[in-house]
């Protein structure tokens, strides 16, 4: 069957961007997983999402089709820094893996970034190592490799 994903903003987007702007992007991103003409529908929109929104959010796109809006200072990264810093580890101790847009924050802070083998090219280009897909076993495969040293 056909899924439908939506992207919704929170009233104070609504009230900072004005109703009927945010409304039409919000419109334009009602996009079909599956359907790849859809899914430039969402790159378009993104390019016409306003510089405002970047300066107060975190807007990652962690799937062809999916479109994430986060506190600009929460995110993955700051997420696992916290929990280093509980742990008494610094970010040279800490592997992170990942495969999206999403992750890039928690691969960009750990001492060995690795992407998946079915990453985005960003993702890819800005970790240390790339380990096999994730149908593949590749997380299994960082373990045995970086901390196991098997």
């Amino acid at each position: 069957g056909e899924t439908r994903f939506y992207i919704s903003l929170e009233d104070d987007l609504m009230r900072l961007f004005g109703g009927d702007r945010v409304t039409g992007m919000m419109e334009r991103m009602n996009i079909d997983e599956d359907t790849p003409i859809e899914n430039k529908m969402l790159s378009r929109a993104i390019e016409q999402l306003p510089a405002e929104l970047y300066e107060r959010y975190t807007v990652v796109q962690s799937a062809p089709f999916f479109l994430e809006f986060m506190h600009k200072h929460s995110n993955k990264g700051t997420g696992v820094a916290a929990l280093a810093e509980h742990l008494g580890l610094t970010a040279g101790q800490v592997i992170c893996v990942g495969d999206a847009g999403n992750d890039h924050h928690m691969i960009e802070y750990a001492g060995l970034g690795v992407a998946m083998g079915n990453a985005t090219d960003e993702i890819k280009a800005l970790a240390q190592h790339t380990t096999a897909r994730n149908d593949e076993d590749g997380v299994a495969q960082v373990i045995e490799q970086f901390v196991l040293n098997v």
